[in-house]
């Protein structure tokens, strides 16, 4: 009985598995595969398809599964639910906005590079996840509502003790100058009323729940209607 396929660095786009229902160990990583078939392989405790060309990943089956490595993929969405064994989530450098997954029981979580922010980022306990990378996080895109810039979700952090913090804001040009409030805009618990026209501006986001992350907007220009 096959327990274990390990074919990582070839040039693989495809591979069919559905006669391999006793395994418990994927090694595809560093392939070309954009697609793959798991619904027959229920046992599997260990995946790994890093460096693949992954758009989605159904793992609905796989409920016994204990470690996944989809880094350098381009997934968007996942559904990790009903996964009571699974410790190990790695997962960087996809376009992952948030996920509908219990994270305090993992013991390693690696989320760098995708979509997070401050609203959607999971606060964990170090003494649970020993290893946690949540920094950097690709930009978030914004889109100006006339001089008007809606951040509010990014303004508060809840800790695991119930503290609130507050995040700070930072609009810069791209030459690093720093806009002022109350003569460049006007700012009201995160949503931004511009008061002169800008070109390229964008905002810097902290908040020491985090305190390794800066989040970054896409710049913008604003245009003040007369």
């Amino acid at each position: 009985l096959i327990r274990s396929i390990v074919l990582n660095d070839n040039k693989l786009d495809s591979i069919n598995l559905k006669n391999n229902i006793y395994l418990t160990t994927i090694d595809l990583s560093y392939n070309n595969i954009h697609d793959i078939n798991l619904s027959a392989n229920k046992k599997i405790k260990y995946i790994s398809l890093s460096g693949n060309k992954l758009d989605s990943l159904d793992l609905r089956k796989q409920n016994e599964l204990e470690t996944l490595m989809l880094r350098w993929n381009n997934i968007s969405y996942l559904n990790l639910r009903d996964k009571p064994q699974l410790i190990n989530l790695f997962l960087s450098d996809n376009n992952i906005k948030s996920l509908d997954f219990d994270y305090k029981k993992l013991e390693s979580l690696s989320i760098e590079n995708n979509r997070y922010n401050f609203n959607t980022l999971p606060v964990l306990d170090c003494n649970v996840t020993h290893s946690y990378i949540y920094y950097p996080q690709k930009n978030i895109m914004i889109e100006p509502e006339g001089n008007m810039v809606d951040l509010s979700l990014q303004l508060i952090v809840e800790s695991l003790d119930g503290k609130k913090h507050f995040s700070i804001y930072e609009w810069k040009t791209l030459d690093g100058s720093l806009l002022k409030g109350g003569l460049d805009y006007n700012e009201n618990n995160g949503v931004f009323t511009f008061l002169k026209p800008a070109s390229e501006i964008y905002c810097e986001i902290r908040n020491d729940v985090f305190p390794d992350l800066i989040l970054r907007t896409n710049p913008i220009d604003i245009v003040i209607s007369k």
